[in-house]
């Protein structure tokens, strides 16, 4: 990776493989070619229409924490009763909510992570249409 280079998926500076290589590969393609600008920008405004949608308001940090747990306790809870399925939906909101907070941090590799995760599917052609939606000033989505 070349020092102070801002493009997608290359490497994060580190030793240890980073937990963003086991995405799917024409996921990362697509991270590393759209770039990190891009793809900082449209996690940034995908999550807070998402976070919206929840009834959340992506600026309150302490309350977005404290959702992010409760979520994580209700996921955690569920798959313990063996109720697998009723679960997804509360951990594909505490992993959007760590994207949320990962992408504030500035931890781009992780938010990318928490993000594909947050779709509950291994699909990488649905959070790929996802992240190239555009948000109109009318709060509608087009692509």
């Amino acid at each position: 990776m070349e020092t102070g280079k801002k493009s997608g998926m290359t490497a994060p500076p580190s030793k240890q493989r980073h937990r963003s290589t086991t995405l799917p590969e024409i996921f990362v393609k697509w991270v590393t070619a759209k770039g990190q600008a891009f793809v900082s920008g449209q996690l940034k405004n995908r999550i807070a229409h998402k976070i919206k949608a929840l009834g959340l308001d992506p600026d309150d940090v302490d309350e977005l924490q404290k959702q992010a747990a409760a979520y994580d306790e209700k996921y955690l809870a569920l798959q313990e009763s063996g109720d697998s399925g009723e679960s997804v939906p509360f951990f594909c909101r505490a992993r959007l909510l760590s994207a949320a907070f990962f992408l504030r941090r500035g931890e781009f590799h992780d938010a990318v992570y928490e993000y594909f995760h947050s779709f509950g599917t291994s699909d990488p052609e649905e959070v790929i249409s996802d992240m190239e939606k555009v948000e109109k000033n009318d709060g509608q989505i087009s692509r």
